[in-house]
């Protein structure tokens, strides 16, 4: 549901809603010829694919997001960034986090959040993800969505 600009933070939310980020080794590379092969065409798109049994899936963004929030939406996202050439994610304090591959982040998916074009030549996010309704053990997540990566393919 997108924000307005005069949104009035509940207060069970955050006006920066990257709640956790640290760096992971990867053996998968994501290359822009992959990313055009997810997405073809030039329009802005938000697109998940490929969930498993667990839940994990990809999540891929073609340019940047308007400032939203995801209410029908399990309200904890952890994601393995796989592609990312120049966006940040920040909340409506206007502080974007600069993202990149090879990072797990956490996102609270209920705060108002909105993926940033940080460079003129952003056009591409790919994360491998993981929704939670509550706030689950970091490392676990981040070695199921491992393991995700390594069985699955990135194409839809």
């Amino acid at each position: 549901m997108n924000t307005p600009e005069d949104y009035q933070l509940s207060s069970d939310q955050t006006d920066s809603p990257i709640l956790y980020h640290s760096g992971i080794d990867l053996s998968k590379t994501v290359t822009l010829a992959d990313m055009r092969k997810i997405f073809p065409g030039k329009s802005h798109q938000l697109t998940t694919w490929s969930k498993d049994f667990r839940g994990c899936h990809y999540i891929g963004v073609q340019h940047e997001t308007p400032m939203h929030t995801d209410p029908k939406c399990p309200r904890y996202s952890y994601q393995i960034i796989l592609y990312c050439d120049g966006f940040g994610i920040q909340g409506l304090n206007k502080k974007p986090v600069s993202v990149w591959p090879e990072q797990f982040i956490e996102l609270d998916t209920h705060s108002p959040h909105q993926l940033v074009e940080m460079q003129d030549s952003a056009q591409y996010y790919l994360a491998a993800s993981f929704d939670s309704h509550v706030r689950a053990d970091r490392q676990k997540i981040a070695t199921m969505l491992t393991s995700f990566l390594m069985q699955t393919q990135i194409y839809k």
